[in-house]
């Protein structure tokens, strides 16, 4: 019956700094983390302020128990293998087709829009921009670019060419009887 009390303890437990006795079966020791040392405590005497102690740094892992053996780290003997669609890596082929261009379309749909807007205030850029809007759009409908667009810029270069025809010969009228006055 002997009362262990804290004072009373023989001095048979290691120091805290030292490390940990392993287990002698012949498995490969692991490295473990050194432990920080803890600040050595002043003695308190009751009714004394206490001074605030440094905070201590977290450890690495929690230790429950005996430690484990680091697994040995797998090399793999090959790269992974990506996966194939299509060609093999390097042809020159990525397996998307290329986004196809509408510029001429959107192009003879301005022009067409740009005709039919100066139609009636100077018949010339009206003809200029509908002769435009109609051959892009001919050509980008060929090409298979947008076919509303390039239909759009057939139809408002159409519609700018035939507006333009009856501004000039409204035009011509009007300047015809001003002169035989």
């Amino acid at each position: 019956m002997s009362d262990n009390l804290p004072g009373d303890q023989p001095e048979t437990n290691p120091a805290p700094d030292a490390a940990p006795s392993q287990p002698e079966s012949g498995a490969p020791s692991t490295p473990t983390a050194p432990s920080t040392p803890s600040a050595p405590s002043a003695p308190q005497t009751p009714g004394a302020p206490q001074s605030p102690s440094a905070p201590q740094a977290p450890s690495a892992a929690p230790s429950f128990g005996a430690p484990s053996a680091p697994s040995a780290p797998s090399t793999p003997s090959a790269p992974p293998a990506m996966p194939s669609y299509g060609a093999p890596a390097g042809a020159g082929q990525t397996g998307y087709a290329a986004p196809q261009s509408n510029g001429l379309a959107i192009a003879a749909l301005c022009c067409g829009i740009g005709g039919i807007l100066f139609a009636f205030l100077f018949a010339l850029l009206g003809y200029v921009g509908g002769i435009l809007g109609l051959v892009m759009g001919i050509i980008a409908r060929k090409k298979g670019q947008a076919k509303g667009l390039a239909l759009g810029g057939i139809i408002t270069g159409s519609v700018a060419l035939g507006l333009s025809v009856i501004s000039s010969i409204i035009g011509f009228i009007i300047m015809t009887s001003i002169m035989n006055y």
